[in-house]
């Protein structure tokens, strides 16, 4: 079966659908539902990933504060009058 006839065959089949009200609303139901699912499941993934960027964010920023605080609480005590060598 060549590749234009079972085009052919197939958009017979979708205009006999689509012709017949009742079929016709039946598959535009369907297909709406179906973007709906699409979308809603679309919509979720990216707001997955946006929660695990803004954690990934937050876990990097409290490094970097971290380490800032050691580097400042390092300078602090080697400014000291204890930490100075006799």
């Amino acid at each position: 079966m060549s590749e234009s006839f079972r085009n052919t065959d197939l958009t017979r089949l979708i205009e006999a659908l689509v012709i017949t009200p009742s079929a016709g609303q039946a598959v535009a139901r369907a297909l709406t539902e179906k973007a709906e699912d699409r979308a809603s499941r679309q919509l979720v993934s990216e707001m997955r990933a946006r929660r695990a960027e803004t954690a990934r964010q937050r876990e990097m920023d409290m490094a970097a504060a971290s380490r800032r605080q050691g580097a400042e609480s390092d300078a602090a005590l080697s400014r000291s009058p204890w930490a100075q060598s006799q």
